[in-house]
């Protein structure tokens, strides 16, 4: 079997994260990867080497339909079983070069809910879910509101949750979680809070996260807060932590490739973003057995569970729920302890990376067996 991958470029985001961990597991299934990137790559992922089938098409402007016809070229001449598209922009691209080179399975992978589509983006995407074979979800919230909101088939929608390496489930040895205290200038004794998020986007709220911050430093003045992203609105949010006088508690850490080792230093994970699909980083902190806050955007709450036993989903926006369930887990020993377990328990059931690979392989192998 062939599939073929589309997607914006390889770098260190969720859906690339997923992308690489899919190939590689694939490949150890005897399926033979190809990938093609629309845009030069900004960062090969270090947890993952080089794919062996890696082209690069090239878009060099917002207009540049060339793009279609280079990319039905590569298609044809790599004679896929399957093109399989990951993101917006890879979705449009893919789709309609796997059609001009005449291929009749077509997956869409839609990661992600945006409620505030402009409506000519959401035109296209209903018309694009006429022309593909499958659309996969990463929760079953993505799925829902794919029906309810954009008019999808539900036959159409397979939902395969995320997978995890398995070294995130791995203990990080003390010495490193010591030497990294140093390196951040953090005692050993305080109470950690952390958020993964890239600086770039709006979405994110990290201003949530900081005036989350600013009421908890008040009632717990033994907490450092961590912000592990890069991005344009860094300088913005430095000033609203001089504006909310957190500026002594709050640590930007910038892009960093020890989130694991990270993770295993973090008393609570938050989220705080208003548009999600079922994120990495929250899967990523369960593995550590770190407990999670987080808002209740796209599949986060399918993510930790609605039970409270792996930590807090709030309304999104509501800096002061935030914090406030941020304390009494932080406050409650005990009720952590057991939320450890459960987190771990959780993850490893749900989001293993073998189970997301077995499943795809599943998804193809029923995909392709009416074309052969």
């Amino acid at each position: 079997m062939k599939v073929l991958h589309v997607i914006n470029q390889l770098g260190r985001g969720g859906a690339e994260r997923q992308l690489m961990l899919l190939q590689q597991g694939l490949e150890k299934s005897g399926i033979i990867n190809t990938i093609l990137s629309i845009y030069p790559d900004i960062d090969i992922l270090a947890d993952f080497s080089t794919p062996r089938m890696h082209y690069v098409i090239g878009k060099t402007h917002k207009f540049d339909f060339s793009t279609l016809f280079r990319m039905a070229q590569r298609i044809r001449k790599e004679e896929p079983d399957i093109v399989h598209t990951w993101l917006p922009a890879s979705n449009l691209i893919g789709t309609i070069a796997a059609k001009i080179a005449c291929k009749g399975v077509i997956i869409n992978s839609v990661r992600s809910i945006d409620d505030f589509k402009a409506p000519l983006r959401l035109a296209i995407e209903r018309m694009l879910h006429k022309y593909v074979t499958t659309v996969t979800v990463n929760s079953c919230r993505i799925r829902d509101y794919l029906i309810e909101n954009e008019g999808l088939e539900p036959s159409k929608i397979k939902v395969i949750y995320n997978g995890l390496a398995k070294r995130y489930f791995e203990p990080v040895d003390q010495h490193v979680q010591d030497a990294l205290f140093e390196e951040l200038g953090i005692d050993n004794s305080v109470e950690v809070i952390t958020i993964i998020a890239n600086l770039n986007e709006l979405n994110k709220c990290h201003d949530v996260f900081l005036k989350a911050a600013s009421i908890i430093n008040k009632q717990k003045t033994d907490t450092i807060f961590l912000i592990v992203g890069a991005g344009r609105l860094e300088y913005h949010y430095k000033k609203l932590c001089h504006q909310l006088s957190i500026d002594d508690v709050v640590k930007f850490l910038g892009s960093r490739r020890d989130v694991r080792e990270i993770l295993s230093i973090t008393s609570l994970k938050m989220l705080t973003s208003r548009i999600e699909g079922l994120p990495n980083v929250l899967i990523e902190a369960m593995a550590a057995g770190v407990p999670v806050v987080t808002t209740d955007a796209g599949g986060c709450r399918e993510a930790i569970g609605s039970n409270g036993l792996c930590g807090a989903v709030v309304p999104v926006g509501d800096y002061e729920a935030i914090a406030d369930a941020a304390l009494k887990i932080l406050n409650d020993s005990s009720k952590r302890k057991a939320m450890k377990i459960q987190c771990i328990n959780r993850a490893a059931s749900l989001f293993s990376a073998d189970k997301m690979v077995q499943n795809y392989l599943m998804l193809y192998e029923e995909l392709i067996g009416p074309h052969r």
